[in-house]
């Protein structure tokens, strides 16, 4: 608006005019310019939005050819730092890490070698620390879980208090994942070599990680002395190097590798600063190391470039890291992971490749003054192209557009005033001027007594009570589902009473009916009775319209449509800003379902409760496991996706509580309220058997 104003070269003055002046078109819409807007709205919103929704999918299908990317290396894109050739030659170094941190493992029965990995931190003159932890899942499994990390902090010689952190995850030897073996002792090897090196400016954290990401969270929670969203974290002593600065994590599985793949994807579908992704390209560029990007060196700009933006929209709808790196995006650190990818018949590197690239990578981010730049890409489709935050932004905000406009045009039609007939020039308007009544005490006498007479026969407006009821709604809906992602926990509650109850009916049957066998004692899983509780809650969601008179939703239905439309709006611009991907999935999906219900007929209005946010959940479950496994069987798919669901609501909770996850949130007490207003105004209209809406 100001470039506008700009462009316009407005005074003051002139600007407070213009904006009036939009005002009153938009408010007054029965004189002038404003009329003709009026009566054109009135006759295309009905029909817009089907084009304001096929452009924003269009438009995101260019963004998939490479319309409106960067190429990486570009004069546009480039940055300037520090190059100083790594000197690391720590080969034999790492090659005796490696040989006897195996038999440790081995003789630790596969748990972490902590106090092995002590003494060697230790020998090489690092300020060596345990951290304890201890974690509580009031959710899932299992309840308790304890752990411990290890790190080992590198003063360095200025005054500067920042610090770099080098990290790598611990993965036992009993686990599905691939050993992280060789980028432990690549990092020992790393330590050991930075010691005797004096060209640190900041201090150098290296940190190995005990049970994936929970070991990670929890390193984070302590060392920055907060307790997470529901402080199910237990911490022992603790000590610190500063504020971290960048964090580089490494997932090397062999001691020669190929190529070197990049992780990116973040918590909430967060990317890393492209400075800090820039730095990592130049570095791997300037060993020859080829460069991968989701396994993928080369990727085609047809139809596998779509596929691959597809499956990152997908992987950033459940905002789940894809590395320990993603986690230090929610401490507002900029950080990546490293991991090796060997291939056969391909030239291989070994450690002392690694020991170099790592060099020059923190040698890089040791001399850089300031902070890293906060320039975020939203999604990265290819290794060496990207796509701006603001560009794909614009797709979900033409959606949004979408039910503004036609929100506005429902007022319009539910204002029904008629419009009036302006012939000729007609009387002039006369102005009065207000007159000061020479005695002041009568003129207030009479006053009053107007005023208690107006109070005696006031009659409310028809549409009083319509706004009453809808302000009830609203509040009560949001209220239920603010308290869902508040108090998770008595979904649970609700769970075991639900189950409790089941085993008394069972109990009580067996009793009577001699074949039917006697229930189990035992509970069954928090995840099962997590389940139970939403299946209860989606009852009582389902079955509360009943509850509200018809003839008090008849009023207040075209209304609390129209503000459902404007809170739909603006939940899929705010969560724009946070997460594009979930809230483009939310665009697609009921964009087209929440026009169609204003528009459809009563008797079709009964199937908005198939939209249902769970059901929409298992739908999605079985589309994909069909895709997927063909050969399975329509229902097989339908039943393993029953508790595939399952799985995926308390798995949203458990990232919800743990990491801070946002899908849970944002369906809970964003969606599932926005819904219910939805769900309303359906019956509403079947009930009623009248499109009141149209």
């Amino acid at each position: 608006m100001t470039t506008f104003f700009g462009a316009l070269s407005l005074n003051p003055t002139q600007k407070a005019l213009l904006v009036v002046c939009l005002e009153k078109c938009l408010t007054v819409p029965f004189i002038g310019l404003s009329k003709v807007i009026h009566r054109l709205i009135l006759t295309i919103y009905n029909r817009v939005y089907a084009a304001f929704f096929v452009l924003g999918l269009i438009l995101l299908c260019l963004l998939a050819a490479n319309w409106q990317s960067e190429k990486i290396g570009d004069s546009s894109t480039s940055t300037e730092h520090v190059k100083i050739p790594g000197t690391f030659d720590r080969r034999p170094l790492a090659d005796y890490y490696y040989k006897h941190l195996l038999e440790e493992i081995w003789q630790n029965d596969g748990s972490i070698p902590l106090f092995w990995l002590v003494d060697r931190m230790e020998g090489i003159g690092l300020q060596t620390h345990i951290h304890n932890f201890t974690f509580y899942n009031p959710v899932g499994t299992p309840g308790y879980l304890s752990g411990r990390n290890v790190y080992g902090i590198l003063r360095g010689s200025r005054s500067s208090e920042d610090a770099l952190v080098l990290s790598a995850p611990y993965r036992p030897t009993w686990t599905s994942n691939l050993t992280t073996t060789p980028s432990i002792a690549v990092l020992l090897a790393m330590a050991f070599h930075a010691r005797r090196v004096n060209r640190w400016g900041k201090n150098v954290i290296f940190l190995i990680t005990e049970h994936e990401q929970l070991g990670m969270q929890a390193w984070l929670e302590a060392y920055h002395g907060v307790g997470g969203r529901s402080h199910l974290f237990r911490h022992g002593d603790f000590k610190r190097a500063g504020p971290l600065h960048a964090v580089i994590n490494l997932e090397f599985h062999h001691r020669i590798f190929s190529e070197v793949d990049i992780k990116i994807a973040g918590l909430n579908g967060l990317v890393p600063s492209l400075d800090l992704y820039f730095r990592t390209i130049d570095v791997l560029n300037n060993h020859t190391i080829p460069l991968t990007f989701k396994n993928e060196r080369n990727v085609s700009f047809d139809s596998s470039m779509i596929q691959m933006q597809m499956e990152t929209v997908v992987k950033q709808i459940l905002g789940i890291p894809d590395g320990n790196h993603g986690l230090f995006y929610g401490f507002g650190i900029h950080a990546l992971t490293l991991k090796s990818v060997y291939r056969n018949n391909t030239k291989t590197f070994d450690f002392t490749v690694m020991g170099r690239m790592l060099e020059e990578l923190l040698y890089g981010l040791n001399y850089k003054e300031g902070r890293i730049s906060h320039d975020f890409p939203n999604l990265m489709v290819a290794p060496h192209n990207l796509d701006t935050f603001n560009i794909y932004t614009w797709i979900v905000w033409i959606m949004a557009a979408t039910l503004i406009f036609v929100s506005y045009g429902y007022w319009f039609n539910y204002l029904k005033t008629p419009l009036p007939v302006i012939a000729g020039g007609g009387p002039p308007i006369k102005v009065r001027t207000p007159v000061i009544p020479e005695d002041m005490k009568k003129y207030l006498a009479i006053q009053k007594t107007k005023y208690e007479k107006a109070l005696r026969t006031y009659k409310p407006s028809p549409h009083f009570k319509d706004w009453v009821v809808i302000s009830c709604i609203i509040l009560t809906v949001h209220l239920v589902g603010l308290f869902l992602m508040c108090y998770p926990e008595k979904i649970l509650t609700l769970g075991e009473i639900c189950i409790y109850l089941k085993m008394r009916c069972h109990l009580f049957l067996s009793t009577f009916i001699p074949f039917l066998s006697r229930p189990s004692d035992s509970f069954p899983p928090p995840e099962v009775l997590f389940f139970y509780g939403v299946v209860l809650i989606s009852i009582a969601i389902l079955a509360s319209p009943r509850f509200i008179p018809l003839n008090v939703l008849k009023g207040a239905a075209p209304v609390l449509y129209i503000l459902a439309l404007l809170e739909l709006a603006t939940i899929l611009i705010s969560v724009s800003c946070c997460n594009f991907a979930l809230a483009l999935y939310c665009g697609v999906i009921y964009v087209p379902l929440v026009m169609f219900l204003g528009v459809c007929r009563p008797s079709l209005c009964r199937v908005w409760f198939v939209t249902y946010p769970v059901f929409v959940l298992f739908f999605n479950v079985v589309v994909y496991m069909n895709v997927m496994f063909p050969e399975e069987g329509f229902l097989y798919s339908c039943s393993r996706g029953f508790e595939v669901t399952q799985q995926a609501i308390v798995s949203s909770l458990e990232q919800s509580m743990i990491y801070g996850n946002l899908v849970f949130d944002v369906v809970i007490g964003a969606l599932l309220p926005n819904w219910m207003c939805f769900w309303i105004v359906a019956f509403a209209k079947f009930s009623a058997k009248n499109d009141s809406l149209k």
